[in-house]
């Protein structure tokens, strides 16, 4: 009798062990509801980085810049919302550094008319942007190939010159550099236009300032420095 129960026993444990196996490996998405957050989905957000340079005229000669050494920085996040299959409204928000590589010739007058060897007008801005974006071809919940276009303002939270000269032979030190913080001629907000075009998370960028960068209170009437970025961007899946 003890071995018949046995081997009851051990035969539904056998036939229970394969039902709880099945049981969890059962695929239940199909039960449950589509989420809405993804890359192809209603909502989404992920972060990004970019890099690139300053291009372009500016007003005059006394204002002209180093176009391959002057560049930006800026990292952020970006809100997507899908509207229909090919077309999605979104918002940047991002942390901005610009550095201005002043180009020293004789015509030269920002900010002053002063040589170095070198000289530059670094920005920290805080921005913001807002973009249409119009996607290329049919996808899964991926990002695919898209175009944005758009409007940016930025609130200028920190302006710095820096310049750098040679010391004079004797002297206790080869260079000095000087930093002048808080810049009274630099205007605090700045906006303008731009377009992106892109690959899942590859993108090229470029922008067009449409305001004065300088505050035309300043008693000093200074020449617009060049209007246009382009660059690259990396986001996240």
């Amino acid at each position: 009798m003890k071995q018949l129960t046995s081997g009851i026993l051990l035969l539904l444990l056998c036939l229970y062990a394969p039902a709880q196996i099945i049981l969890l490996h059962e695929d239940v998405k199909s039960d449950s509801v589509v989420s809405r957050f993804g890359p192809n989905r209603t909502h989404y957000i992920q972060s990004f980085y970019g890099s690139g340079f300053i291009l372009g005229p500016s007003d005059s000669a006394g204002a002209e810049i180093k176009p391959w050494k002057s560049w930006y920085l800026n990292y952020g996040l970006r809100y997507k919302l899908k509207l229909g299959g090919y077309y999605a409204l979104g918002l940047d928000v991002y942390y901005q550094f610009v550095s201005y590589r002043i180009k020293q010739s004789p015509e030269k007058v920002l900010p002053d008319t002063i040589l170095h060897e070198k000289e530059k007008l670094n920005l920290h801005n805080i921005s913001g942007a807002f973009f249409n974006r119009i996607n290329f071809s049919k996808r899964g919940d991926i990002i695919g190939n898209y175009f944005d276009f758009g409007v940016y303002g930025d609130y200028v939270a920190a302006s710095t010159h820096v310049y750098r000269d040679q010391n004079a032979a004797g002297s206790a030190s080869d260079k000095t550099t000087i930093k002048k913080h808080g810049l009274a001629y630099i205007s605090r907000h700045n906006y303008g236009v731009f377009a992106r075009i892109g690959w899942n998370n590859f993108a090229f960028w470029g922008q067009y300032r449409l305001s004065n960068m300088f505050d035309k209170s300043y008693p000093v009437n200074y020449p617009e420095l060049p209007r246009i970025f382009i660059g690259f961007e990396f986001s996240s899946r």
